[in-house]
């Protein structure tokens, strides 16, 4: 059967390690511009510090609730 669209198995897909605003940063600290994140991500960025400081008061305060 052959393929329109073939896999390359033998080369490794990129491992992501961190984001900083707009990139994706790999184990080798190659930087990528991140053009697949969400909405979030998007109007974010990766990693802002407002919205982790937040985030973390959140969980302090209250981490669930049903």
């Amino acid at each position: 059967m052959t393929h329109i669209f073939p896999r390359h198995t033998a080369m490794r897909p990129p491992r992501a390690v961190a984001g900083d605003g707009c990139y994706i940063i790999d184990s080798t600290g190659k930087r990528y511009l991140d053009a697949s994140g969400g909405a979030a991500v998007s109007c974010l960025g990766h990693s802002d510090r407002t919205v982790t400081e937040a985030v973390k008061r959140q969980l302090d305060t209250l981490a669930f609730a049903h």
